[in-house]
């Protein structure tokens, strides 16, 4: 009798259990399968930027010339650029446009419902919330939420006028801290920490003539020596195993090529116009093969290829050294001196090592 009684309890703890389990399904299982889903957001037909679904950090001039910064894609997301209005899309998440103008412009099709000054990374801007007015057509080859209420932030690159603005908005699904992150990894090149060295290793090439050296043919560190003056640039020089081997050459900064020849002195050179901050400056690259030199027009992130340095003792380094002359100058300038004869007109020269944070 004992022993049937406890068989009895144990089926009926089972059976209990199992009601149990039955009837949270119901309640809680259910009810969680039967949730709405998030409406997917419609996709823009783009041109795929050549960019890998894997790299995360990139320069977005690759683009686009215009877009000039670079930064970290949150992870998952994929830029893509968009011809017909010149535009980059992240993944329907974030999108972004420019502009050029004296200062921050609004559209007369949206509603400004909150408008806040500020700074992005040391660049003026401006927040805002916005929506479209009513009877306003939905803005073409852009996201659907673009035409609905959302948020962004125009940001200025230069206190220059004109500037070009960069108009970056994000979807309201998607996430504001990812945004801000975003935001914060944004280096643009005329900022200073765009910089980039010309070559790997660069400050241990400084071994012969540092920016300001004076030198002549009596006291010069590089003999035979056919030059006097103070020195306007830095010469970085080649290591052991690259006297014979291909060496490219680095752009230091964001900007066009504007000349690329052959000179006295120099053998090929290259100049670049960039932009510190607000100050255009003009970056010669000198002892360069001319052959290898990037077409003049073309804009250089920082780090792209200017071109290979010269052979040695040949015309494509005037008779010169292996090594690269690399000089900095305030403003925009034909002048290309490798040296001048009074240390006062240095002043219209920067020294590459501190640029380059030395």
């Amino acid at each position: 009798m004992n022993y049937t009684n406890s068989m009895n309890r144990i089926y009926y703890i089972i059976a209990g259990v199992v009601v149990a389990a039955v009837a949270l399904y119901f309640i809680f299982g259910r009810e969680a399968a039967e949730q709405p889903q998030p409406a997917s957001v419609p996709t823009v037909a783009v041109q795929v930027s050549p960019i890998s679904s894997s790299q995360q950090t990139f320069d977005f001039s690759d683009l686009n010339s215009v877009f000039r910064f670079s930064g970290k894609l949150p992870e998952g997301l994929t830029a893509r650029y968009v011809p017909a209005i010149e535009a980059i899309d992240i993944s329907n998440q974030i999108f972004i446009r420019h502009f050029e103008a004296d200062r921050f412009l609004t559209l007369s099709t949206v509603n400004i419902l909150l408008r806040r000054e500020g700074e992005v990374n040391g660049h003026a801007a401006v927040w805002y919330e916005i929506d479209k007015k009513a009877g306003v057509p939905d803005f073409p080859n852009q996201p659907a939420w673009r035409s609905q209420r959302h948020k962004l932030v125009d940001i200025r690159l230069t206190a220059n006028s004109p500037s070009v603005f960069y108009v970056i908005a994000y979807n309201p699904e998607f996430s504001e801290h990812e945004f801000n992150k975003f935001l914060e990894g944004l280096v643009f090149h005329n900022d200073p920490g765009s910089f980039r060295p010309p070559l790997p290793d660069a400050e241990d090439r400084i071994t012969k003539k540092p920016f300001g050296i004076l030198v002549s043919p009596d006291n010069s560190p590089i003999q035979p020596e056919k030059f006097s003056g103070y020195h306007t640039g830095t010469d970085f020089e080649v290591f052991e195993g690259e006297t014979n081997s291909d060496t490219e050459v680095a752009a230091i900064c964001g900007g066009k090529l504007k000349a690329r020849a052959q000179a006295q002195g120099y053998g090929g050179y290259a100049v670049q116009e960039c932009l510190l901050d607000s100050q255009v400056l003009t970056v010669v690259y000198g002892h360069l093969k001319l052959s290898s030199i990037a077409l003049t027009g073309v804009y250089l992130a920082p780090g792209d290829k200017v071109g290979l340095l010269g052979a040695g003792f040949s015309s494509e380094t005037d008779n010169e050294r292996k090594h690269l002359h690399l000089g900095i100058i305030k403003g925009i300038t034909n002048d290309i001196r490798g040296y001048v004869q009074n240390q006062s007109e240095l002043f219209k020269w920067l020294n590459p090592e501190k640029m380059l944070r030395f």
